[in-house]
């Protein structure tokens, strides 16, 4: 089903089944009935668009009702809703993966030069509030938050490079233009993933108050929310790319399938959304979507505590925090009493740990070492990956480094597989060559400066388990060659914030980009200064050459921005592609991050009567399993 061949598509138009195929009448669900009766709803063939978007549901036509019941952790978990309610930008990728399609947008065009795309919106689409969708709630996000400095919070840079400026303009209420100052071949796809919900998530009439461009008396409204500038207070109301904020208002209309009841904010035990009445899909049979009517997501303190409801039957769909090889067992022993199954997904990391080093510390020391390629070909030789399998994933994961996997059209063997060998004799010389042979009481090597080679390792607490796991059995292993790295567990919004800001010495995330690696590109270049793999100073470089926090990057990391500039300028899919490769091959040359093992494919615990949910999904970022296969048509059988 998952090609992973992913294609430009330069003409995208409406999606093949249309409105008027549909049964005369439209249809809602059960729950809005009240409502339009009392006359405090228009009927659904007035909430809906003119062409509301078809979506053919996986298995069967569903039924209305129920509530979909789910597992946030702590208060830092945004990225469940990017991943589902909030995947439902302008385009969106089809369920194989391999072309950007229609969404919000009904159709999207590019000129020749791939410089101005036009897009097309439904007539009658409405906000959640029931105000007019239109063409000016897209513009005002590129013109006025996307590129005013004003706008504190984090932006979409991979979809809107810094230096390839975009202006917007409306034509007219449903069409609209981006225009680019050079080419961007790369836009329609990147509109496509996870990032592209961003320019529908300011409603115009609602967050425009926040802005002085909108707001003749912004100064009255910033005294009375009690806020300094438009930016804080536009962060606090509507949200930005990344944090928690975007799901902390309850009052901003939005364009999702469910609009929140009880908002995502601390202190909170549950989190709840009802559907929205307004929203633009159908089903094959006319049936206004979602099937499902509320979501609720516990918030838990641990991965555990939402295993534990999984495993009484109380979460209904999710992998994410629970889907690990050591609670694979623990699940299939109670798959009955639970009324669940274990639906298989595909992993697409490279890496299940990527050990990232801090190229560019604070600590002249530590820069000089973790700067130096030998230094990192010593650490990785010095992983006995084979235990970490073992011990960790039980036999079932294989060495790999931050590289493109076997399905992945940019795989390359050297990438995947250098220094992956456990070698400590190896390991030890090359640490001896570089300057570092002498050692403390400890048996620990010195620095420079005369100081023990001691680093602290972030890792975010409780995200993933094995992150852990495989840490505490590297760390062994390093100790072993005088290398004394020492785990550091930390909250998740204050570990991103340390990585955006380069005030670490090392941390572990996943190695993400093993399939779908062109569209993971800050894994092997540091083109992002919100999640690049390495060099975050580079990336604010590569953004602005005077901003905040940039440092001039090696000549090597040069080429790489270069190169990628022209591919981003370019829509031909082969020069692309040949450009891609010249990118990893001088990230295989520099090797400027750690991988340890792959990741064993997934799974979702997915309770029996949860139904629409396609099996070996590709569990991804740029692909946010598990909103490509539109969580809107999943539906709960009733019993």
């Amino acid at each position: 089903m998952f090609k992973f061949m992913l294609r430009a598509n330069m003409a995208l138009a409406v999606l093949a089944v249309a409105s008027s195929a549909l049964a005369a009448d439209y249809q809602q669900a059960p729950m809005l009935d009240d409502a339009v009766s009392s006359g405090t709803l228009p009927a659904v063939a007035d909430r809906l668009p003119a062409d509301p978007l078809v979506i053919t549901p996986v298995e069967t036509v569903g039924s209305y009702g129920g509530t979909w019941r789910s597992g946030l952790l702590k208060s830092g978990d945004a990225a469940y809703f990017m991943r589902t309610v909030a995947y439902d930008g302008l385009l969106r990728w089809n369920l194989a993966w391999d072309q950007a399609i229609p969404n919000v947008a009904a159709s999207a065009t590019a000129d020749a030069e791939g410089k101005t795309y036009t897009f097309k919106l439904r007539a009658g689409m409405k906000w959640s509030d029931g105000t007019p969708f239109t063409a000016a709630d897209v513009t005002w996000v590129i013109n006025d938050l996307v590129y005013d400095a004003g706008f504190v919070g984090s932006k979409p840079d991979t979809i809107f490079p810094p230096a390839n400026k975009a202006q917007a303009a409306v034509v007219d209420d449903l069409t609209f233009t981006v225009t680019f100052e050079k080419p961007h071949g790369m836009f329609l796809q990147q509109l496509a993933g996870v990032e592209g919900n961003f320019l529908v998530t300011f409603p115009l009439a609602y967050c425009g108050k926040f802005h002085p461009a909108h707001n003749a008396d912004i100064d009255a409204t910033l005294k009375e929310l009690n806020m300094a500038s438009w930016g804080e207070a536009m962060l606090a109301k509507c949200g930005q790319m990344y944090g928690t904020e975007r799901w902390a208002n309850a009052e901003k209309p939005s364009t999702f399938a469910w609009v929140f009841e009880k908002a995502y904010v601390g202190g909170e035990a549950e989190v709840t959304m009802v559907r929205n009445p307004y929203y633009f899909k159908v089903d094959t049979a006319g049936n206004q979507l979602p099937y499902i009517d509320r979501l609720s997501m516990s918030v838990n303190e641990t991965p555990d505590e939402i295993v534990l409801k999984a495993v009484a039957g109380e979460i209904d769909l999710q992998n994410r925090h629970i889907a690990s090889l050591a609670n694979r067992s623990t699940f299939a022993e109670s798959r009955e009493s639970g009324r669940y199954e274990l639906l298989p997904a595909l992993e697409t990391l490279s890496a299940s740990t990527m050990l990232s080093l801090n190229t560019e510390s604070s600590n002249p020391a530590l820069k000089a070492v973790f700067a130096n390629k030998k230094f990192r070909e010593a650490l990785s030789i010095g992983i006995d990956r084979d235990r970490i399998n073992d011990v960790v994933f039980f036999g079932q994961a294989q060495p790999h480094q931050i590289a493109p996997r076997a399905a992945d059209p940019f795989y390359d063997e050297t990438m995947a597989t250098q220094f992956t060998e456990f070698d400590v004799d190896a390991a030890n010389a090359l640490l001896d060559e570089i300057g570092l042979g002498q050692r403390d009481a400890n048996n620990i090597r010195l620095l420079s400066d005369g100081t023990p080679l001691t680093f602290q390792v972030n890792v975010v607490d409780g995200m993933f388990p094995d992150w852990i796991d495989t840490l505490g059995l590297v760390i062994e292993d390093w100790k072993a060659i005088g290398v004394d790295a020492r785990i550091n567990v930390i909250e998740r919004t204050l570990f991103v914030s340390r990585w955006v800001a380069s005030e670490y010495d090392a941390f572990v995330w996943s190695g993400d980009g093993g399939i779908g690696s062109l569209f993971r590109p800050e894994f092997y270049v540091p083109v992002s200064t919100q999640a690049s793999s390495f060099g975050m100073p580079y990336a604010r470089w590569f953004a602005d050459p005077n901003g905040e926090g940039a440092i001039e990057p090696p000549a090597e990391i040069k080429q790489q921005f270069e190169l990628y500039r022209t591919l981003l300028q370019t829509s031909d899919p082969a020069t692309q592609a040949d450009l891609y490769k010249q990118i990893l091959a001088i990230n295989r040359d520099l090797f400027p991050v750690i991988g340890v093992t792959t990741a064993p494919d997934t799974y979702f615990v997915k309770q029996t009567n949860f139904r629409n949910v396609p099996a070996n999904m590709p569990n991804a970022w740029p692909y946010p399993t598990p909103g490509p296969a539109a969580v809107e048509q999943f539906y709960i059988e009733q019993n």
